[in-house]
């Protein structure tokens, strides 16, 4: 929740407030604290490829938490060299959409949680194929537009 606390607010005040000390020093505390949780994580997720071995790369739930580790360090990264925000903010975008689905990891721990979140992992896993042929056809139709609004 730091995460999402930080990226959605307080990098952006900072942005706004560049003169306002408040906001650089909530914003370095918020980067602190971040930092140390994703060192925390990092090492059990580094204890559970250990333990899997190469099983561990073919859980959908692994590959999130390393590639939203992998954008979180660079978007902190991205923080502390002042890059300018308008390269930042895409990365900023996805993850945190990549921390709010790592939620419903931690949802299927309840009871009356867990059944909705297999539904949910399910029916997406039933769409893939639909969602493939969709996307074929968004592209294609986005080319076609595309192709007609240069003239």
């Amino acid at each position: 929740m730091f995460w999402l606390v930080y990226v959605t607010h307080i990098y952006e005040k900072r942005i706004e407030f560049k003169n306002d000390d408040k906001y650089q020093k909530l914003d370095k505390l918020f980067v602190s604290i971040n930092i140390i949780m994703i060192a925390f994580f990092l090492i059990i997720e580094f204890q559970n490829l250990r333990k899997q071995g190469l099983q561990y790369f073919r859980s959908f739930w692994s590959m999130l938490d390393i590639s939203s580790f992998g954008l979180n360090i660079a978007l902190i990264v991205c923080d502390l060299k002042h890059i300018d925000p308008d390269y930042v903010r895409p990365i900023a975008a996805v993850t945190v959409l990549m921390m709010w689905c790592k939620l419903f990891y931690y949802l299927k721990l309840f009871r009356q949680t867990a059944p909705l979140v297999r539904m949910i992992m399910q029916i997406v896993s039933d769409m893939k194929t639909f969602s493939f042929v969709f996307a074929i056809s968004v592209i294609s139709f986005g080319n076609c537009f595309y192709i007609l609004s240069r003239i």
